[in-house]
């Protein structure tokens, strides 16, 4: 997906005074109309389906950053655009920080996967604490539009081969379950799925001879994902699998990774 398409320097606004969430959402009803995708949608239409969707769950993912989004029927792309509010109001984030940051996203609703893709590739470079301060440092749109799509782009344009790679992550960790599945969700043309699973214990507790020792309430978390990406990807998803590997502590996670000398079809996300 094409985010220098996508996203333009009209719809970022910096420095705004808003006092809370409903002038949050207010203001980027407004500004997404400046758009001409969403022509025959009305201010007051976005501004309940933003609304709506927070009632769902807070989009404040913690660390001063919010993604707002919402469906909307029959409208042809993607309206994606930025507002910073450098006070921060509260936004009802997970971690009860004020937020002061928002990318929203206003979607096709037929558009799911493309969806999903752009949501990860705006976390996992907004996680980067040094990302967030250097937008948060921005005085004008069109600078803050560059350094965006520099931070979601990085590693994502690559020029297709014919091969293929088969990723298995296995995981025993929340955390890194989740930083690995925004890692691989973000990629183009990847097939992913997970499957809950069980270490080899479970198992060998359930035989007569170990069990004795196993307990129910001592389960342990265990995460398998499953990936086919183009072979273009695979060094850098190798790389960034590494660096997930080197924050936490052994025996949390392991990975392999096999050539493929056929693949065919996809399932969606």
């Amino acid at each position: 997906m094409d985010l220098n398409h996508l996203l333009k320097s009209e719809l970022i606004e910096l420095e705004q005074g808003y006092k809370n969430k409903e002038e949050v959402l207010k203001g980027i009803a407004r500004l997404a109309k400046r758009s001409k995708v969403l022509k025959d949608v009305g201010e007051e239409e976005l501004y309940k389906k933003l609304k709506n969707r927070e009632k769902i769950s807070t989009t404040g993912f913690g660390k001063n950053i919010a993604i707002p989004h919402c469906p909307i029927a029959d409208i042809s792309d993607f309206v994606i655009g930025a507002i910073v509010v450098p006070a921060g109001v509260d936004f009802g984030s997970v971690d009860g920080q004020p937020t002061k940051l928002f990318i929203f996203i206003i979607l096709p609703k037929n558009k799911r996967n493309e969806h999903i893709r752009l949501l990860s590739r705006f976390a996992n470079a907004l996680k980067d604490k040094n990302n967030v301060k250097e937008l948060l440092s921005c005085k004008d749109a069109a600078t803050f539009r560059e350094i965006l799509l520099r931070q979601t782009q990085a590693g994502l344009q690559k020029e297709e081969s014919e091969k293929y790679n088969l990723f298995n992550i296995i995981t025993q960790n929340e955390e890194i379950f989740e930083k690995v599945l925004h890692t691989f969700a973000q990629v183009e043309n990847c097939t992913l799925s997970i499957m809950d699973s069980e270490n080899a214990s479970v198992y060998l507790y359930k035989q007569p001879l170990f069990s004795g020792f196993y307990d129910e309430e001592e389960k342990q978390y265990n995460q398998l994902i499953s990936a086919v990406v183009n072979e273009s990807y695979a060094n850098d998803l190798i790389r960034q699998l590494n660096m997930i590997l080197d924050d936490f502590d052994e025996n949390q996670m392991a990975f392999w990774v096999q050539e493929l000398f056929y693949y065919n079809g996809s399932i969606n996300l």
